[in-house]
């Protein structure tokens, strides 16, 4: 996955894409049938989102620290002019300062991106619980049954 293959990239944009509509669909197919497990998909993917915001955040963080580690020759060759892949040891020195704002653009970016999928995914498990109670509250025969049914056994023993 580099400069050289665009495929590549239009690749993980397309997956990337059809991964996002696929859990916004889940979500509001389980709006639409009020059926819990609908959810999940949505949760998995801002999970997703949490983890990858953390890998950026924490890549960010080291190339601050230690302007000759990996993480900062990735974010040289992003910044680098031209399609050059290969970028001299001397020139990391030359954008030190340019690779320390893009980090700390990167470390803000990626704060909020984890604190609006915290809070997504906060919200659709909250509404993952209250279409579980919902389906519960609709069939309190099933529900007073299975508590007859431990009762029964408790006494039994």
């Amino acid at each position: 996955m580099g400069k050289d293959d665009p495929w590549t990239n239009l690749l993980l944009y397309v997956v990337s894409f059809v991964l996002a509509a696929a859990a916004i669909f889940c979500l509001f197919w389980a709006m639409k049938t009020e059926n819990e497990i609908f959810v999940l998909p949505f949760i998995a993917w801002m999970g997703l989102n949490i983890l990858l915001a953390l890998i950026f955040f924490v890549a960010s963080i080291w190339s601050l620290i230690d302007p000759q580690s990996g993480a900062a020759h990735v974010i040289n060759n992003i910044m680098a002019d031209g399609n050059s892949t290969i970028i001299a040891e001397n020139e990391l020195e030359e954008n030190r300062t340019k690779i320390q704002q893009f980090s700390t653009f990167v470390i803000v970016i990626a704060l909020v991106v984890i604190a609006l999928a915290i809070w997504f995914a906060s919200v659709a498990y909250k509404y993952y619980t209250y279409l579980k109670a919902m389906k519960k509250a609709r069939n309190p025969r099933n529900v007073v049954h299975h508590e007859i049914d431990t009762f029964k056994k408790e006494i039994k023993q």
